[in-house]
């Protein structure tokens, strides 16, 4: 299995130092094209990207700098085109190239022809070999001495290129499409990540491809739950972790990972998940409002009902953990949510809420997700894990190589213990190897722990007690303050950590956090229980909550406890001194919601990092000794005296972290001149905070100052200017302050300072001192003096507003302004001098009513305006790429331009790809943007297109808005492949004649007829209801993917070629040779659509009945919904390859023909087809067993109770009406033939529905025939001609029972009477129960009953409704249910009467002893007598 490299972070830093990418081109060719965009891109993707400096290819020898480059470059991007071979430069870089991967695996050449082909590179041809021939010529003359075989060492590399697969430029759509295609191999050689990982993933490749084949982005119209279970240390979280790092890109920022859950609940709580999930998913800046659990749940379904997510819940061991994260509501379509738990109960909750998706959705096309069960790796994988970490380099695989095959099969293939046990033994000598490999061999394979012991005794006891730490209360917590604490103790954490780290025991995240796997963490902490497991207070740390409150009440001394966590108990908790000083060694205190009360002065001497939340009210702060304290956190606590905290701090000499989060009492920071050590000062959310103290100058160590949401602060003390070691400053939603001190200036250690939320709307003159700042609300004169400054982003910002200062023009070193959505009216000419601007975004800015002139170092310029009265002159910016230029009428309708401009300058704009204009009424260029010749995607809102000749070849996509355009558009103009028309008000388009076209795309639009091309391949029309028309001329069609929707007026489909066609004609018209001929209201599918694949019908209201004529073999994808006259669907047997059928509230759909020759069908769902008789014949279909069958709310089918196998469906009928009892059924319709008290036998269908049993219809008084059970329509029928078999009928007596478990609802007779199901002897629902009784005479005895009984199915409680009628359809002698068409021979016979008059008066007699199940009797009664057309009698006659 290959290797997985999935570990390299997404970040350019996370990836080491050095360029990954060299791009070897040729300048003249390719340099301000393709070259140029291929490395904007690369950039945009945080990829170091090396593109040659002029200052490198200097004289005849290659430069050191250019040399670097190339040996630190991990993938080289070589540009072969025209001029290539004749740049000696070129040349040289590609035989450095070449020289390196021949040296390196891991260094890579990805080739690109840009206009040559590899022949000519391969010099078969003259274009490169006559520069080389000239190269040998010139080298004679002046190189031969100095480099005597330089030449053939280029023509040797041009000819080893031909052996490596690259692109061609020519076998690509466009210039982007292969500048995707390149990036994002790139990206694969690179393996950059977005979730941190280990580098020694080792065969996760064929595990990741098996689920990300389950999860299947591509469907995007389906939502997807996975569970991979399996023992901890297996890999779930990891393979997890890959699996989310490929897909992240397709769902943007719209992904979370939730660590470690059922940790982290227990710690902190359901709320602060749902938190991190909103925030990372929805960007939501008020996650703090969400206090509850509930509201959390409420919040989240609101969102993830809204947008498509991809989220991953790590470790999850309970159900509600799962319903309050993703809610219970219905997701998105294109949901993707993976779960990892060692618990396999939850499995079946997965499924139970996967299918409840897919009920739920209106296009319920979610196929069945089994879980994947995470196993053990293979031997070689995991022998090659283990000599990762356990070896120093191959020389020494050998000497070891026995050892390491023991000591992995002893292992038994469970990655952590590899990467453990490998670590540890790295670097050792064998004898530990064979040391190790005995103590393992002691072991059995599931005992994990045991086997991680083995690498915790190796450890020293400083590293023993910080990982004993980690384990307990550290993971996910950020290193600083656990730094502290053990500085304090006089460890050196820097050392012990590395070798932590080294060892594979713990590791530390991205964000500077510990993180320990599941495994370690639960080793650590039994190693803790193991040191008493009786006694509680021999033990050196204690974090679960209820056995520290168990612990703290006992009276005796606890010598050994080091650490107490108090988190996660619900009821409040208060500790006096006398309990808490029998705590002699206690370093480490983390209280939540509690009390400390007493003097605590001479208590706790030992004490290092306090970390207390007391939400109640009126909090008192005891005295305490805080002589040693390094670590203060103070959370939620409302002091009723400040000063008593100040004196707290004021004993705390050698405090390193000062923090107090939503203490709302205190008004005034501390005098710390005192904690002269501090290096982290916090005071967030302290609502009742005023004031500074001006003490704070005097923490020359201070490092990070954080005042943050204080919003009575008016003012920061001049004094702040001291602070010469200060790193980051803050001053967030401080919203009353104003004003910064001048002294800001001298923070020269300054290097990230947050003022958003605030007053301040100009900074001191002094600011530009510094080096650092970016996003201010509004920036003043000063700013010009930031010349180091290369990115400002003031964008989203309304309190913007007025005019962008002059000064902006001398930030010399400005690459990118980004303005958008502010208030600003007027940019500066001097933005002209920022030469090297190369981003400028004024999208949204309102406000602006013309732009002056523009640097002509723009790439990128965007620009949107409602009062923009002047189409600026853009014929200087050569340079750009990307252009939007809007006078904001899009969703507005009218425009506020004084004037008609000529837009002929945008044919200068030679580098463009992206050009969006949309300038209401004015004219487009003729034929200007024809010389757009790199120019692929091309917008233009409410443009008069009536001058438009040409476009140029290049275009890829094109989209038509709102357009004004007086006929067809000329046919000598070039549409591209793809093309969207919006809010047109053209009432015919002519698109036969552009064979290019393969992609078209009608929203909005006015038009009634429609011509296109038959090289289209996908067709989109969306809520035009006025198209009656739409033609395909030509021949065979390429049709894939056609879909309608919305087009209520349609009548004609014309798909014309050589096979056939796709037709919806009217009488009047006649069939042509090519067509075949279809009546009003029919959708014909041919041969002629032989590509189609898939097929979506939306809301049609003329459409009556699609016909299959041709074999479809490529139509895999069937979608109608809401065709409410349509009645047939035939020919379906045609389509051999058909996989999925979906038919939605296609209310008068009758029949489907076919369906049973589906042998490759996986998803077939039917929903609410109410009049659909027959859908599947389970004793003959081809169906697969494992396809995915729903029937839901059809009334006269078999409802499925959601999703299921066709497997199970087929169950479910026979356990209705089991075939197996065909010939019991025979048999005892022989026997009663023959007995002299016959009796008739009702049978009705088991799915019959409410509306069947309709009185107020014509009683269908067929489908029932003696002794046949229903659902068996296709049996012989032998038994029609058969005299004996009419005999029955003169039999005067009935027997009725009631299902003895039925209920009086189901008994209700305001409901229908449930009469189908209707055996003699035989309670509803027991088709399969052996019948032997029938032929028994003594079951006959029954009639004698001068009351008889009547049977309801108790599932038929909707079926006794009398307002529908008694069911006397589907009613007839000796005739199954569903035989409509059978010979009704024995309809004539009078004495077929007799029993149903019979039966009325029984029911009539015995319905005075039924009332507890009637409840409207008289209602009954009534109902009865008047289809006996007799005189009403009393109840009880």
């Amino acid at each position: 299995m290959a290797n997985s490299d999935a570990g390299r972070a997404s970040s350019s830093n996370a990836r080491g130092g050095g360029y990954e990418v060299f791009l070897n081109f040729c300048d003249q060719d390719t340099g301000e094209g393709f070259t140029s965009f291929l490395h904007r891109d690369l950039r945009r993707n945080c990829v170091r990207v090396f593109m040659y400096d002029e200052e490198l290819r200097v004289g005849e020898e290659t430069g050191g700098g250019l040399l670097r480059a190339i040996d630190d470059s991990q993938i080289y991007i070589p540009i072969f085109s025209k001029n290539y071979a004749s740049n000696k430069w070129c040349l040289r870089e590609l035989a450095r190239m070449l020289d390196n991967t021949s040296k390196s695996e891991e260094k890579k050449i990805l080739p690109i022809f840009y206009d040559v082909e590899p022949k000519d590179v391969d010099l078969k041809t003259p274009v490169y070999r006559t520069a080389i021939e000239m190269h040998k010529v010139e080298h004679e003359k002046k190189q031969r001495e100095k480099f005597p075989h330089e030449v053939e060492y280029w023509e040797e590399a041009l000819k080893k290129i031909d052996q490596i697969k690259g692109w061609e430029l020519q076998k690509c759509k466009s210039q982007a499409e292969l500048v995707d295609l390149v990036v994002e191999k790139v990206f694969q050689e690179l393996k950059i990540r977005y979730k941190s990982m280990t580098e020694d993933l080792v065969g996760l490749d064929d595990r990741v491809a098996e689920i990300l084949k389950l999860l299947d982005v591509n469907c995007s119209y389906e939502v997807r739950l996975l569970g991979i279970h399996g023992m901890g240390g297996i890999g779930k979280t990891t393979i997890a972790k890959v699996v989310y790092n490929d897909l992240s890109s397709c769902f943007v920022k719209c992904c979370a990972f939730l660590d470690d859950i059922r940790e982290t609940v227990k710690k902190e709580g359901l709320v602060s998940l749902q938190k991190k999930l909103l925030k990372d998913i929805d960007s939501s800046g008020a996650v703090d409002t969400i206090n509850d659990v509930d509201y959390g749940r409420r919040r989240i379904e609101a969102t993830l009902g809204n947008k498509k997510v991809l989220i991953v819940l790590d470790d999850i061991d309970e159900e509600k953990q799962i319903e309050n994260l993703i809610g219970q509501h219905r997701l998105h379509p294109g949901t993707r949510v993976i779960i990892t738990t060692r618990n396999t109960s939850l499995l079946e909750f997965i499924e139970q809420r996967m299918a409840r998706e897919r009920k739920e959705m209106n296009s319920d096309h979610a196929p069945v997700i089994p879980p994947y069960k995470m196993k053990g790796m293979n031997f070689d994988d995991a022998l090659q894990l283990f000599k990762k970490r356990a070896l120093v380099d191959n020389s020494e695989a050998k000497d070891f190589d026995r050892l390491s095959r023991d000591i992995v099969f002893t292992t038994g293939g469970l990655p952590l213990t590899l990467e453990v046990i490998g670590s540890f033994l790295f670097r050792k000598p064998k004898r530990n190897w064979k040391n190790t490999l005995k103590q393992l061999k002691k072991m059995p394979h599931e005992h994990v722990q045991e086997k991680l012991m083995i690498s915790y005794k190796a450890l020293n006891y400083r590293q023993r007690e910080i990982f004993l730490d980690v384990a307990c209360f550290s993971i996910n917590e950020d290193t600083v303050n656990a730094n502290y604490m053990w500085e304090a103790c006089e460890f050196n954490p820097n050392l012990e950590i590395y070798v932590l780290v080294g060892m594979s025991l713990i590791k530390i995240k991205d964000n500077n956090k510990f993180w320990m796997h599941h495994q370690l963490r639960d080793l650590g902490r039994e190693i803790v229980r193991q040191q008493s497991l009786t006694n509680l207070g021999k033990r050196s740390r204690m974090w679960n909550s209820e056995e520290v409150l168990d612990l703290v009440k006992t009276q005796e001394i606890k010598e050994d406890v080091g650490a107490l966590d108090l988190r996660g108990s619900s009821s409040h908790i208060s500790i006096s001194h006398e309990e808490i000083e029998r705590f002699k060694s206690l370093r480490f205190l983390r209280l939540y919601n509690g009390n400390l009360h007493g003097d605590f002065f001479i208590c706790l001497p030992k004490l290092r990092w306090i970390s207390w939340r007391s939400p109640s009210p009126n909090v008192s702060v005891p005295s305490m000794h805080s002589k040693n304290l390094v670590v203060l956190e103070l959370f939620d606590n409302h002091f009723k005296d400040d000063s008593k905290v100040w004196d707290l701090i004021k004993m705390a000499t050698k405090l390193k972290n000062l923090t107090l989060v939503n203490c709302h009492c205190i008004t005034r920071t501390p005098d710390l001149s005192k904690c002269l050590d501090l290096e982290r000062l916090t005071f967030d959310d302290c609502g009742g905070l005023k004031e500074i103290d001006n003490s704070i100058g005097k923490l020359k160590c201070l490092l990070d100052l954080n005042i943050t949401l204080c919003e009575l602060i008016e003012s920061v003390p001049n004094e702040i200017g001291e602070l010469v070691k200060l790193e980051r400053f803050s001053l967030m939603s401080c919203c009353t302050v104003s004003k910064l001190p001048t002294s800001i200036s001298n923070l020269a250690s300054l290097r990230k300072l947050d003022l958003s939320y605030t007053k301040i709307r100009s900074l001191p003159e002094s600011i530009g001192k510094l080096r650092c700042l970016s996003d201010q609300w509004e920036l003043p004169k000063a700013i010009g003096m930031l010349d180091k400054l290369e990115e400002l982003y003031l964008g989203n910002r309304d309190e913007l507003v007025g005019e962008i200062p002059d000064e902006i023009g001398d930030l010399s070193s400005l690459r990118v302004l980004n303005l958008c959505r502010t208030g600003i009216c007027r940019v500066p000419g001097k933005i002209n001098r920022l030469s090297h601007l190369s981003t400028l975004d004024l999208t949204g800015c309102d406000n602006i009513i013309e732009l002056p002139e523009l640097p002509a170092s723009l790439i990128h310029l965007r620009i949107t305006s409602r009062s923009l009265q002047v189409v600026p002159n853009l014929s200087k910016l050569t340079n750009l790429i990307e252009l939007v230029l809007s006078d904001g009428s899009k969703g507005e309708y009218s425009s506020n331009l004084k004037h008609t401009f000529d837009l002929g300058w945008i044919g200068r704009l030679s580098k463009l790809k992206e050009l969006e204009l949309c300038l209401l009424n004015i004219a487009a260029p003729p034929t200007e943007l024809g010389l757009l010749s790199l120019l692929e995607d091309l917008t233009l809102f409410g443009l008069n297109l009536q001058p438009l000749e040409q476009l140029p070849p290049s275009l890829h996509s094109l989209k038509l808005d709102n357009f004004s355009l007086r006929g067809p558009p000329p046919s000598n103009l070039k549409i591209p492949s793809n093309l969207m028309l919006c809010l047109s008000r053209l009432q015919e388009i002519q698109l036969s004649g552009f064979s290019q076209l393969q992609y078209l795309h009608l929203i909005d639009c006015e038009l009634q007829s429609l011509s296109i091309p038959s090289s289209l391949r996908i067709l989109d029309v969306y809520n035009c209801p006025n198209v009656v028309e739409i033609q395909v001329p030509g021949m065979r069609a390429s049709l894939e993917n056609l879909s309608i929707s919305g087009c209520e007026s349609i009548g004609r489909i014309v798909l014309c070629g050589e096979g056939g066609s796709l037709r919806v004609l009217d009488q009047s018209e006649s069939s042509s040779s090519e067509s075949t001929y279809c009546s009003p209201g029919v959708l014909c599918l041919s041969n002629a659509l032989r590509k189609l694949n898939r097929l979506r019908l939306e809301n049609s209201k003329n459409l009556l009945e699609i016909q299959v004529i041709g074999t479809l073999l490529s139509l895999q994808f069937i979608f109608f919904e809401n065709c409410v006259v349509m009645e047939k669907l035939t020919g379906i047997s045609n389509l051999k390859k058909l996989q999925r059928l979906y038919i939605f509230w296609c209310y008068k759909l009758r029949v489907v023909e076919g369906l049973d020759e589906l042998e490759c069908l996986t998803s077939l769902h039917v929903k609410q087809c109410y009049v659909l008789e027959t859908l599947l014949d389970i004793s003959n279909s081809k169906i697969p067993d494992e396809c995915e069958i729903m029937v839901d709310d059809c009334r006269m089918l078999l409802d499925s109770g959601g999703p299921t196998t066709f497997k199970h469906y087929k169950r479910m009928a026979r356990q209705g009406a089991p075939q197996s009892e065909t010939n019991k059924e025979k048999a005892k319709m022989e026997e009663d033939a023959e007995e002299p008290n016959t009796e008739l036998q009702l049978h009705f269908h088991p799915v019959a529905s409410s509306q069947d049993h309709d009185i107020s219809k014509e009683p269908p008084i067929y489908n029932v025939k003696e002794g046949t059970l229903p659902g068996n329509q296709n049996q012989t029928r032998q038994q029609d001609t058969n005299p004996l078999s009419i005999s029955p009928l003169s039999s005067t007596q009935l027997q009725l029972q009631f299902h003895p478990s039925a209920s009086s609802w189901d008994h209700e007779i305001n409901e229908e009477p449930p009469i189908d199901d209707v055996r003699e002897g035989t309670p509803p629902g027991n088709r399969n129960q052996s019948r032997e009784q029938d032929s028994n005479p003594q079951s006959n005895s029954l009639l004698s009953c001068t009351e008889p009984e009547l049977q309801f199915h108790p599932s038929g409680s909707r079926d006794h409704e009398i307002n529908g009628g008694p069911p006397i359809d589907d009613v007839r002698e000796g005739t199954p249910p569903g035989n409509q068409n059978q010979t009704r021979e024995q309809d004539s016979n009078p004495q077929s009467i007799s029993p149903l008059l019979s039966m009325f008066r029984y029911v009539v007699l015995m319905s005075h002893g039924l009332k507890k199940y009637i409840l409207n009797h008289n209602l009954f009664l009534q109902v009865v007598m008047n289809l006996l057309d007799q005189e009403h009698f009393p109840i009880g006659s």
